[in-house]
């Protein structure tokens, strides 16, 4: 049997919104993360171009 509050929901749910905003954060940090490190990678790419011309051209 379950208790309803006030607002007419069941207690049950009470915890169901936490746990899909962790769920939604863990997952925005991950796409955040993941484009970072996208960054990283394509810089030292152009860097390592950059110093192969200068190589190239000593």
């Amino acid at each position: 049997m379950r208790i309803r509050t006030r607002r007419g929901r069941d207690r049950g749910d009470r915890g169901q919104v936490a746990l899909e905003y962790i769920g939604f954060v863990t997952i925005l940090l991950f796409v955040g993360l993941a484009a970072i490190q996208l960054g990283v990678a394509a810089y030292a790419a152009n860097q390592a171009g950059t110093g192969a011309r200068a190589a190239a051209r000593a």
